[in-house]
């Protein structure tokens, strides 16, 4: 999958979710890079950080908080 395709699978997940159309665009750029950042930082695979990231989003805007004990593998 390309990253032009990802981007547009997220923003579909966001615009789902109930974002503008542009916007969810925004954020679905944002999500993978801060995915990458986060495998890179954790040496962790890139899938497992934007699960994590997806988790939190989500806990978010249940309006639940997500635990962060520095290592998201245990939650």
């Amino acid at each position: 999958m390309t990253r032009e395709e990802e981007i547009e699978r997220l923003a579909q997940v966001f615009v789902n979710l109930g974002t503008q159309s542009e916007q969810g665009v925004v954020m679905a750029k944002q999500m993978l890079k801060r995915a990458d950042q986060l495998s890179e930082e954790r040496s962790i695979p890139r899938t497992e950080a934007l699960d994590h990231l997806m988790k939190v989003l989500i806990a978010g805007r249940k309006g639940e908080s997500y635990p962060s004990n520095g290592d998201f593998r245990d939650s």
